[in-house]
C-alpha cells in the first residue's frame, strides 16, 4: 500500500471513529430519555394526590409512555440498508455524519477525492476505500434515524410536561 492510500485509509479511519462516537451520543441520548421517562412516569404513579386527577394523570403517563416507545424504537437493529436521507440544509461537511448522511457511496469518494486528495481520477476507488465509505455512510444514517427518534421523543416529552402543567394548575 502506498503513502498516499495509507493517508486516504487514515481520513477514513477517522472519519469512521468520529461517525461512530455521534452514533454513540445518539444512542446514549435516547437510553437517558427513556431513563428519565420511566422515573417521570414512576413518580406520576407514586403520587398519592395524583388518585384525585386520575384523567389528567392517565393522559400524562400515556404521553410519556409514548415517548419511551419512541426512543426504544431506535435500538431496533437495522439489518437493512437505509435510503439516502435528504439534505436540510447540512453544511457541505463531509466529515460531518449529517451531511455524509444525505451522499451515496460514489458521491462521497468523489467529494472526497476532490476536496481533501486534490485527485483528478476520482473513479478508481480501492476496495478498501469503498467498504470505509460504505460503513461510514451506513452508521451515518442509523444516526440520523437515532437522532430523529429522539428528537420525536424530547418535542412529546416538552409538550407532556407543559400539558401536566397546565392540568395541575386548572384542575
Amino acid at each position: 500500500m502506498s503513502t498516499t492510500q495509507n493517508k486516504r485509509s487514515e481520513l477514513l479511519q477517522q472519519i469512521l471513529s468520529n461517525t461512530n462516537s455521534w452514533l454513540h451520543f445518539a444512542e446514549a441520548k435516547n437510553a437517558a430519555l427513556i431513563a428519565f421517562n420511566v422515573a417521570l412516569v414512576t413518580g406520576i404513579i407514586g403520587v398519592d394526590w395524583l388518585a384525585d386527577y386520575f384523567a389528567c394523570a392517565m393522559i400524562t403517563i400515556i404521553g410519556f409512555i409514548s415517548a419511551i416507545i419512541v426512543a426504544v424504537w431506535s435500538f431496533k437493529p437495522v439489518n437493512k440498508a437505509l435510503p439516502k436521507i435528504e439534505n436540510d440544509g447540512f453544511g457541505e461537511n463531509l466529515l460531518h455524519f449529517a451531511y455524509v448522511a444525505s451522499l451515496e457511496q460514489d458521491e462521497y469518494l468523489q467529494s472526497l477525492y476532490a476536496r481533501y486528495w486534490k485527485e483528478d481520477d476520482a473513479n478508481n476507488f480501492t476496495e478498501l476505500e469503498r467498504d470505509y465509505c460504505e460503513e461510514i455512510i451506513e452508521i451515518a444514517r442509523i444516526t440520523m434515524r437515532k437522532q430523529k427518534c429522539f428528537e420525536i421523543g424530547l418535542y412529546i416529552n416538552i409538550f407532556m410536561l407543559f400539558l401536566f402543567s397546565i392540568l395541575i394548575i386548572y384542575a
